[in-house]
């Protein structure tokens, strides 16, 4: 009699720690992981992106940040920006030639004074240089914030638990 009244109270014991015990193992097995942030390393002519080590390109990064939506349109408003700026540097390179073969425009008004004629040159580089500097930092500041957007977003977690394997002989990690 003892012996079975021993069994109910251990029985007991161990129906009543069960979810005490299941608290405290899903509180140590589970755990978020937060990996997959991308640095970035400016360069003179262009800026360098890696992940966890590994040199990602412009199009890995961009299929990175399509899973948040605030970060893809930040970096597509900088991509624009940047043809812009790019567009701007040609044009100011043609300005520049424009200058330095001897504005044929000013020529053809026949006096020698400075007029708007040969100032029209030195006003397009000026121009186009500010506008191209201009959208070249904005395009920068928008690739540096939707970089942070997505670092700092949870789309891009894991979480993993220890489970029995299937086989049910060993402990296995499931993502």
């Amino acid at each position: 009699m003892e012996s079975t009244s021993l069994i109910l109270r251990f029985r007991n014991l161990i129906i009543s720690t069960i979810p005490l015990i299941i608290i405290i193992l899903s509180i140590i097995s589970t755990d978020v992981i937060i990996g997959q942030s991308i640095t970035t390393e400016s360069g003179f002519w262009q800026d360098k992106y890696y992940q966890e080590g590994k040199k990602l390109d412009k199009n890995k990064v961009e299929s990175l940040l399509i899973i948040d939506s605030e970060a893809h349109s930040l970096w597509s408003k900088a991509k624009k920006q940047q043809a812009v700026s790019n567009i701007s540097f040609i044009a100011q390179t043609g300005f520049f030639i424009w200058q330095i073969a001897g504005n044929p425009i000013g020529k053809d008004c026949g006096n020698s004074e400075f007029g708007l004629s040969e100032a029209l040159p030195y006003i397009g580089i000026f121009g186009t240089g500010m506008m191209g500097l201009l959208n070249a930092l904005a395009s920068k500041r928008n690739k540096k914030a939707a970089l942070a957007i997505y670092n700092k977003g949870e789309g891009h977690c894991t979480s993993w638990r220890i489970t029995p394997s299937i086989t049910g002989l060993t402990v296995t990690f499931k993502f």
